[in-house]
């Protein structure tokens, strides 16, 4: 039991037995015999409890009630890590959100053209029904947002130092491919008169959204497999 407890406390931490021997000051030989069946000794067990945060009679207790306090630890590691990803996600969906409606109510009540950029062309479209209802700020807050929410969600999981190397190139591939897009946007959006109405701009648009779900999706389900 103690085995089995220490692998796949190990495995839901996303480590190797060579990190798990570092952080513990250990040979990976020894957690390698561990895991398979041999019990540290006292001041070992301790530096495991102290290192993953559980109790010594969870990591030795062979009995039902073991079982049931690790299912109870297991149910409150997982909401934890779902509330972890929701955030920054929430953080990520809404400014797309609000400025898909945003453009809906720029086609659907359109702002009188009113302003004209250095180029000679006159602003309108969805910045310009920005411009005109004054909601400027809005837009910024949005843009920042969206810098929070990609660097919690694909940065922070790096910063843990217990991932792989692999998981970090593919976490890093994936937030740069986020911000690049996402300023982008916001620079075409603040020098183009007009935005999202032809349809090289929506295929663009449509294409990016669709490889950034991808790269998410396979970023998600690789760190599952760690």
């Amino acid at each position: 039991m103690f085995s089995n407890k220490l692998q796949r406390l190990r495995k839901e931490n996303h480590m190797s037995q060579e990190q798990l021997a570092i952080k513990l000051n250990v040979s990976r030989q020894a957690v390698s015999k561990w895991e398979m069946g041999t019990l540290p000794d006292i001041n070992n067990l301790m530096k495991i409890s102290h290192f993953f945060d559980c109790s010594l009679d969870y990591l030795l207790n062979d009995e039902d009630t073991s079982l049931k306090n690790e299912n109870i630890y297991e149910e409150k590691k997982s909401d934890s890590k779902k509330w972890k990803e929701i955030f920054p996600l929430l953080g990520i969906v809404i400014p797309l959100i609000i400025l898909i409606v945003l453009s809906i109510l720029a086609s659907i009540f359109p702002s009188p053209i009113t302003h004209q950029l250095s180029d000679g062309s006159w602003r309108c479209g969805l910045m310009g029904f920005i411009e005109h209802n004054g909601i400027e700020p809005l837009l910024y807050f949005l843009f920042f947002i969206f810098i929070i929410g990609i660097t919690t969600y694909f940065i922070f999981p790096v910063l843990s130092n217990r991932q792989s190397k692999k998981f970090c190139y593919y976490s890093i591939g994936t937030y740069l491919f986020f911000l690049v897009g996402w300023i982008i946007f916001f620079y075409e959006l603040f020098t183009s008169s007009l935005l999202f109405y032809d349809f090289q701009s929506v295929a663009v648009c449509v294409f990016y959204i669709v490889c950034a779900f991808i790269l998410t999706v396979l970023l998600k389900n690789y760190r599952r497999k760690l």
